[in-house]
C-alpha cells in the first residue's frame, strides 16, 4: 500500500496536489518525454523537487509509476498524430517515434497497455 510506503514522508497532501499541477503543467508545456528518454532525477530537478516525493506524487495521486506516466503522455501524443488528417498516411513507426518511443516494441506494449487495443486497431476506429 503506497499509504505504508510513504508513512513518514514529509509531504503533505496539499503540497503534493499542488507539485503535481506543476507537473502535469511543466508535462504539458515542456514535453519533455518527447527527447529520449526522461528520468525521475532529470524530471524532479526541473521542477525543483526531490526525486522522492516526485516519485510519491506519481504514484500516490495518479496510482501509476513513473514509465507509464511518462509513456502516457507518448500515447496520447500518438493518438493526436493519428487523428490529425495530415498524419493519416504516416507509419506507425514514424507515429511511435515522433511521439517520443524509441522503438516498435515500446510504442506497441504502452499503447496497448493503456488503450486496451494496439495502434494499428485504434487508427481503424478513427
Amino acid at each position: 500500500l503506497t499509504e505504508d510506503k510513504y508513512r513518514r514522508s514529509g509531504l503533505d497532501k496539499d503540497t503534493s496536489l499542488v507539485f503535481l499541477k506543476e507537473l502535469t503543467g511543466h508535462m504539458e508545456a515542456n514535453k519533455p518525454y518527447m527527447n529520449g528518454d526522461p528520468t525521475l532525477p532529470q524530471l524532479a530537478q526541473q521542477l525543483g523537487i526531490s526525486a522522492n516525493y516526485l516519485s510519491q506524487i506519481i504514484n500516490e495521486q495518479l496510482h501509476v509509476n513513473f514509465y507509464d506516466f511518462v509513456n502516457g503522455y507518448r500515447v496520447e501524443e500518438a493518438k493526436r498524430l493519428m487523428r490529425d488528417k495530415l498524419e493519416a498516411k504516416i507509419n506507425i513507426l514514424n507515429i511511435a517515434l515522433d511521439s517520443g518511443f524509441n522503438s516498435k516494441s515500446a510504442f506497441y506494449n504502452a499503447f496497448k497497455k493503456a488503450t486496451s487495443m494496439t495502434p494499428t486497431q485504434y487508427r481503424k476506429t478513427l
